[in-house]
């Protein structure tokens, strides 16, 4: 099983895979990261997940992010007395971290995270488009952004580009499309019972009513189609979210 992810900074993504080399594999990291913040739904220890099977005829298999987790900062601010905060980590702290980090790396020099950017740009200028680049390293010149359309995931492998290997796009185009959007068997109704408490809300039980006394009343048509078009949004809207929370559950 080949896992896939994609960091979304802003309204882009960078969509990310395995690497051979356990050095470059950020998905091990986030996998850490994850089941320490008990991130996935109905997974709780890496057994569980290492235990899961892509079903026969499909080609991957989506997994799901916990509610409390998407609103959660991956990387966040953490002390000796208090643990692991909910507020993200400072650029100052994250800084210093990968100053650290270099320096124990045998770096010379005063190594930044825009020496870094800067380095990933001009290699990834060697194999793609200027929009490309600049959706990449999160560049928003509107300039260059018209010029051509973009998704919201970039069309970049960075990686590859700044370690000098061969580029693979097969995941990229997966967070492209609109499979990632498709879960097998996931409903696309509601259950009978459901079905049957939407029938009984209160709100929709009183629009209802009105139209009824409308149509008692012998009220003008116009008045009438206005007050059937209100129950009817209503009752549209009530299941459009009681399906969604089915999905969810």
């Amino acid at each position: 099983m080949r896992l896939l992810t994609v960091l979304y900074f802003r309204r882009y993504g960078a969509s990310i895979s395995q690497h051979g080399k356990l050095l470059y594999d950020d998905t091990q990291y986030l996998l850490a990261l994850a089941f320490a913040d008990k991130a996935f739904w109905g997974i709780d220890s890496p057994k569980d997940f290492w235990q899961l099977q892509i079903p026969s005829g499909d080609n991957e298999l989506l997994l799901r992010w916990t509610e409390s987790a998407k609103r959660l900062p991956i990387l966040r601010n953490a002390t000796m007395q208090q643990g692991v905060s909910k507020e993200p980590l400072s650029k100052k702290t994250f800084d210093r971290i990968i100053k650290s980090v270099l320096n124990a790396s045998r770096y010379f020099g005063n190594a930044t995270v825009h020496a870094i950017r800067r380095y990933l740009g001009k290699k990834v200028n060697e194999r793609y488009t200027e929009v490309e680049r600049s959706q990449h390293i999160t560049q928003t010149d509107t300039r260059v952004y018209g010029q051509s359309y973009v998704t919201n995931t970039s069309s970049v492998n960075g990686r590859s580009a700044f370690l000098n290997e061969l580029t693979q796009h097969d995941h990229i185009g997966y967070f492209q499309s609109f499979a990632n959007s498709r879960e097998k068997g996931l409903p696309s109704s509601l259950p009978v019972e459901r079905e049957a408490a939407i029938k009984r809300d209160p709100q929709l039980l009183r629009l209802k009513d009105q139209v009824h006394r409308l149509q008692a009343e012998h009220a003008p048509a116009s008045q009438i189609k206005t007050a059937q078009n209100k129950a009817r949004a209503y009752r549209v809207s009530l299941t459009r979210k009681s399906l969604q929370k089915y999905k969810i559950e």
